[in-house]
């Protein structure tokens, strides 16, 4: 999952200042756990790559 949303973020599917999709959006699109996808922003985050507000993840 990491690597997934890291691939789009490299090429350019996700633009700095973009909303991603939520965690049950994500789930749905690529069914994997909620669990999955927060250690996969958790990450994206610790690398600088997203950050995270209240309710959604931010590049």
């Amino acid at each position: 999952m990491y690597n997934e949303l890291l691939q789009k973020i490299i090429r350019n599917e996700y633009h700095e200042g973009d909303i991603l999709p939520s965690e049950p959006a994500l789930q749905d699109t690529y069914g994997v756990s909620r669990i999955t996808i927060r250690r996969a922003m958790d990450i994206l985050q610790t690398n600088g790559y997203v950050k995270k507000t209240r309710a959604s993840e931010l590049l």
